[in-house]
């Protein structure tokens, strides 16, 4: 605010309560909460170190030690090279030891390659909205007691695995079957892994995300599993490898006719040559130009990356949602929000929340106003349908009853956020060659969980 806190009050408060002998140490973060909290919890839209400037602003005033998260501290050399340039005394790393909770003993061993990085998704914030806590690319977060570093041990039965999706779901399974000594086959039917991980990383701006992938990848080779990639998979050719576990991590795809929670059917005219679908923007290069029209049915970074790729293409974009917000809360949560905005704005896109695509036409499409049924036609060169997303899991069904543990994971199992592929890659992935473990899915899900997994009043020891 004009007028307001800022580095010269903050320099006369340290210089104050150092003066006065009131403090130890000093904490030197930048972000009030809330309307700044995108600066407490910066994403990966925000560069590294964003606090940097405002510390050596404000540190020459204290005459204690200094501590600093700076934003977005991920590597130990940087760490240490703040440490030594005098920004502080001490650095922060809070995100980064939850998504890697080796990180400090990896670099003192001289296997910091070895180290997670965080992408500052923020799920271990924005889960709260979903009753839940973890890390997105560290599904051991939050469960250390049960699923920490120690507790990976070889398997009762080495195993032959094959895991069908090298999205991260697949690559988590991948991970944790070599982990506990299985004959581990990962195959992906495209030429890289990361599945639609892999797609996010490539919209503008989002290029952290490679960094997840990249250390699956530099894990899974370190482990000995075999990848391959390009290879497509049916019942018969997995059958051939004689697995004793399959995992089918496929993901999920974007349904052809327009399907969402908001419309659960075709939209007519669906099927018309200038209507697409992210996978022809995200796969397949298409570009459309003109006047087009993006229905967005989830409100997450897929929709808002290909508006803004369409947008900086010189596309007029008119980004239709059912919200009063094109985002949903999942990525308000993470403090995403205002840069997706920001960049979709510096893109021209146009925004018309509470409407609906009632049909497409040629060259049209007629909208309605989800309250008062109101219709209205837009002019349409062209017309992205980013609706509801299927389970890509028919694999699954050919496979039902021909191995003897058959677990499907992830979005192929049913579309949800990002960690839940992940968390459920590791825990199926702990099951296989158990005594005693579940052969499916929905044994798994309907049998009682043991109570140290979710131990209820009457299950704690009494002295």
């Amino acid at each position: 605010l004009p007028g307001g806190y800022g580095a010269d009050t903050a320099r006369e408060v340290v210089a104050t309560i150092c003066e006065r002998g009131l403090v130890d140490f000093i904490d030197m973060d930048v972000g009030l909460e809330p309307q700044q909290f995108h600066y407490g919890m910066p994403t990966g839209f925000t560069a590294p170190h964003v606090y940097r400037p405002f510390v050596e602003a404000v540190r020459g005033a204290a005459t204690v030690p200094v501590l600093s998260v700076l934003g977005r501290m991920t590597s130990m050399a940087d760490a240490e090279a703040m440490i030594a340039a005098g920004v502080c005394d001490m650095a922060g790393a809070t995100r980064q030891l939850i998504a890697e909770p080796e990180f400090v003993q990896n670099a003192r061993h001289g296997r910091e390659e070895r180290s997670r990085t965080c992408v500052a998704c923020n799920w271990c914030m924005a889960a709260q909205g979903d009753n839940a806590q973890g890390c997105t690319i560290n599904p051991a977060s939050y469960r250390e007691r049960l699923w920490g570093v120690a507790t990976i041990a070889p398997a009762a039965q080495a195993s032959r695995v094959v895991i069908v999706g090298g999205g991260p779901g697949g690559l988590e399974a991948a991970r944790i079957s070599a982990l506990k000594g299985h004959d581990v086959t990962l195959i992906e039917g495209r030429e890289r892994l990361g599945g639609a991980l892999a797609l996010w990383a490539d919209l503008p701006g989002r290029d952290i995300w490679h960094k997840a992938i990249d250390w699956w990848a530099a894990e899974l080779a370190r482990l000995g599993v075999d990848v391959r990639l390009g290879q497509s998979a049916d019942a018969a050719s997995i059958l051939a490898e004689c697995p004793d576990a399959v995992i089918v991590a496929t993901g999920a795809r974007y349904t052809v006719g327009g399907r969402s929670i908001t419309f659960d059917a075709d939209i007519p005219g669906h099927d018309r040559p200038f209507v697409y679908r992210p996978e022809d923007i995200l796969l397949g290069g298409a570009r459309p130009s003109g006047k087009v029209i993006l229905l967005d049915a989830e409100g997450i970074n897929t929709s808002a990356g290909i508006a803004e790729i369409l947008g900086n293409a010189g596309a007029q974009v008119s980004y239709v949602t059912e919200g009063f917000s094109p985002l949903s809360p999942r990525v308000t949560d993470s403090f995403e929000g205002r840069f997706l905005m920001q960049r979709m704005k510096a893109a021209g896109v146009r925004f018309i929340p509470s409407s609906w695509a009632r049909s497409i036409g040629e060259g049209t499409v007629t909208l309605y106003d989800l309250h008062t049924g109101e219709e209205r036609t837009e002019a349409a060169d062209a017309v992205v349908l980013a609706c509801g997303r299927v389970p890509h899991d028919e694999i699954s069904r050919d496979l039902a009853g021909e191995v003897a543990q058959l677990f499907v994971i992830g979005d192929a199992m049913g579309v949800r956020p990002l960690a839940a592929a992940s968390y459920e890659g590791q825990r199926f992935a702990r099951l296989i060659g158990e005594p005693g473990a579940p052969a499916t899915i929905s044994e798994s899900f309907f049998r009682p969980d043991d109570p140290v997994v979710n131990p209820l009043p009457a299950d704690m020891a009494r002295r």
